[in-house]
């Protein structure tokens, strides 16, 4: 999910950004994988992984 508000001053612009990854926090199921290069199972699923981190990035741009 993301919000951006912009803002205009004169020839200016900034945009002022809130991004939310998981929002509503959600479990997501997925795998674990191998991710040692040299092994022999690279790559290959290793287990259950569960996510369910809400994550959130603010951020500005200035443009000119």
């Amino acid at each position: 999910m993301r919000l951006a508000k912009f803002f205009r001053f004169g020839g200016k612009n900034l945009q002022v950004m809130f991004e939310a990854l998981n929002p509503f926090n959600c479990v997501n199921w997925g795998n674990k994988v191998n991710q040692i290069f040299e092994s022999a199972s690279f790559g290959q699923p290793t287990g259950e992984l569960n996510i369910d981190q809400l994550q959130i990035q603010l951020g500005v741009r200035f443009t000119f």
